[in-house]
């Protein structure tokens, strides 16, 4: 599901009725600052999380749960919040 505007955009992806991905072009409401602001990590452990995801070819929240740092269903919820706050 992709719903934009002029300004912004967001993309959710679903897999087995679930959602498995949540893209937004928003400052706030990516899912990294999201986990910052919830207390999950650390704000300093966000850009070298993102860059060891980026070079593993995972997404970060997939990385995260990989390496144990967040558990997958903190990622599951934190991604139906990053999608109903910008469908809303």
């Amino acid at each position: 599901i992709i719903v934009s505007n002029s300004n912004s955009w967001l993309e959710v992806l679903m897999s087995g009725g679930s959602i498995s991905s949540c893209l937004s072009s928003e400052p706030g409401h990516q899912l990294g600052e999201l986990l910052v602001q919830e207390g999950a990590i650390l704000p300093a452990e966000l850009p070298k999380a993102i860059q060891k995801a980026r070079t593993s070819g995972l997404r970060l929240g997939e990385y995260l749960v990989r390496e144990k740092k967040v558990r997958a269903s903190a990622i599951n919820r934190l991604l139906q919040v990053q999608a109903c706050e910008r469908l809303a």
